[in-house]
């Protein structure tokens, strides 16, 4: 009598199922569960209860606890109030064709009340902690081993989250995590699992998957779930995420191993620009070993200040003023010394640092300008944006912040791209307006060498085109290359389009684009690059008549990879 009064007392349903999958007795708990309602299953088919997945899962692991005479347990996902909810269910044999089952809610959304195991769930997005998904993850494995299946292991990277939480706000970024939690639920089987490991990744355990195809189209689902943008107190926030793939039993046995083959795999991943996924291979972990040693060092670099930014100057040829700074990125290695872009800026793109590096280059060249701006020069600063950078879901967000940050005027930005990066990407034309819409100026480097026609690019609200070293150099040195360059400035000239050549060290240069109407250069043949500090000396000794001279706005540019 004590017993079955504590068994009425406690949150866990106690059920005797036969090997039919038929509901025979309610032995008692769970009197306030109002998803399973406990009293209304008797007599009654868990087919006919619960979702077909769910109750296929039920009904395997029913039969395989008869057949070995050992206990398990196993995870459902059953509906309820417009929710989903995880259950734990505990297998024990009571006779020959029966079994005890003992069903513990361990996961609900986080608006329920129910009376759960709050030891179990992350209280943050209610979903299973780590453990009691490892625990389900073990599970899944020896089921998928009786069964002779595969299954999937799926880290996904939501990076966004992060910068969310440093721009708009942690309570902005833990209501966005508890709705891509949400997103992730409604695509999950009552077989499948998944939990949260840190601030922005989650890892997926998904049953029955047993090739790369279906992997693939596991993968897409996945990320056509976060295609529309999440709306959170007016902000519309997109977020793409990064998916890493290990296969049982092809990239591991044990769930450890599958685990950490998955985030080596979504590491792998993230170097190839955030918007994809990859299967794990056994040659990803020596690759990710070596970048993991070498981004170590460049994230300690940018905690320890050793990014620097240097400033070319340049000249509007009808007047010969300075009209801009472009900012050149340095690393100020304590060994090294001064290292310059092409020696780093690609471990921070197979570091995944890039969006890091280049925020850090957009607020300081903006802080700089600004500065320029309080002491009354007519200059402006832009950043040149990498592939993964332009890529970002947060980049538009970036530079806004960037402007507020510093109280720049929002024209003294310009954000340097190649016609590539505007043509490859899918929301190429929308980002491009956008920032336009802000107010920054929108750049085009190595103009004329891209797969673009000028048919297309008029869409786009470019403000100047810069022309490559490489051509100007060949401008004075062959009739083609002449003949190249001067089309090239003439069609912009048309267009309205403003023109800047870089890379100008000889006179000869410099007097073939005054003569074809180059509206503006820069090159060492002018000036070396300055430190931010020095650049109002620059400018009042370029003054020949003691006033504030004439310093003009001009497009310019600044190049990470300068």
């Amino acid at each position: 009598m004590a017993e079955s009064s504590l068994i009425s007392s406690m949150p866990d349903v106690f059920v005797e199922i036969d090997n039919r999958g038929r509901v025979l007795k309610y032995l008692g708990g769970g009197q306030k569960d109002t998803i399973l309602k406990p009293t209304e299953m008797v007599d009654q088919r868990i087919s006919d209860l619960w979702p077909p997945d769910a109750a296929k899962a039920a009904l395997r692991n029913v039969r395989r606890a008869l057949d070995t005479r050992d206990e398990l347990s196993f995870g459902v996902r059953l509906p309820g109030k417009g929710h989903n909810y995880h259950y734990r269910v505990r297998l024990i044999v009571r006779g020959f064709n029966r079994v005890l089952a003992i069903l513990r809610l361990v996961q609900r959304p986080s608006d329920v009340t129910d009376s759960i195991d709050l030891t179990e769930i992350d209280t943050l997005t209610g979903i299973p902690r780590d453990t009691a998904f490892e625990e389900q993850l073990e599970l899944m494995l020896a089921d998928a081993r009786l069964r002779e299946r595969g299954m999937a292991v799926v880290a996904m990277d939501l990076e966004g989250i992060n910068r969310i939480n440093r721009s708009i706000g942690r309570e902005i970024g833990d209501r966005l995590l508890r709705s891509c939690a949400d997103r992730l639920q409604r695509q999950l089987r009552g077989t499948d699992s998944f939990t949260r490991l840190g601030s922005d990744e989650f890892v997926l355990a998904i049953a029955d998957v047993d090739t790369r195809e279906s992997a693939t189209g596991l993968s897409d689902r996945l990320r056509e779930a976060f295609e529309t943008p999440f709306t959170i107190d007016g902000h519309d926030i997109e977020l793409h995420p990064c998916l890493g793939i290990a296969l049982f039993p092809i990239d591991g046995s044990e769930s450890g191993t599958l685990l950490s083959n998955a985030r080596v795999a979504l590491h792998e991943a993230g170097v190839t620009g955030g918007k994809r996924h990859e299967f794990y291979s056994s040659t990803m972990r020596y690759r990710v070993n070596q970048r993991l040693d070498a981004k170590e060092e460049l994230r300690w670099a940018i905690d320890q200040n050793q990014l620097r930014l240097r400033y070319q100057p340049r000249f509007r040829l009808d007047n010969d003023k300075v009209v801009g700074l472009e900012a050149l990125l340095r690393w100020d290695h304590p060994i090294r010394g001064e290292l310059q872009p092409e020696e780093f800026i690609e471990l921070a793109l197979a570091g995944g640092l890039m969006p890091d590096v280049g925020a850090w280059a957009m607020r300081e060249a903006c802080r700089h300008a600004a500065a320029w701006q309080s002491d009354g020069l007519d200059l402006a600063v832009s950043v040149n944006v990498t592939e993964a950078e332009f890529s970002h879901p947060q980049f538009v967000e970036s530079i806004q912040a960037a402007i507020d940050e510093t109280s720049l005027e929002p024209h003294r930005l310009q954000i340097e791209l190649t016609e590539r990066m505007l043509m490859s990407h899918d929301r190429g034309y929308t980002i491009a307006h956008k920032v336009a819409a802000i107010g920054a100026r929108l750049v085009i480097d190595q103009f004329g060498l891209g797969y673009s026609s000028a048919s297309r690019l008029i869409r786009f609200p470019i403000y100047a085109v810069k022309l490559s070293r490489d051509l100007v150099l060949k401008a004075t040195a062959d009739e083609a290359s002449s003949a190249l360059c001067s089309a090239l400035l003439a069609m912009a000239h048309e267009l309205g389009w403003n023109t800047v050549a870089v890379g100008v060290e000889q006179r000869e240069q410099l007097d073939w684009l005054r003569k074809r109407g180059c509206r503006a250069v820069q090159g060492y043949f002018l000036s070396l690059p300055l430190l931010a500090d020095d650049v109002p000396e620059f400018i009042d000794s370029l003054r020949d008549d003691g006033t504030d001279g004439n310093v003009v706005e001009l497009p310019f540019t600044s190049t990470l990879a300068g």
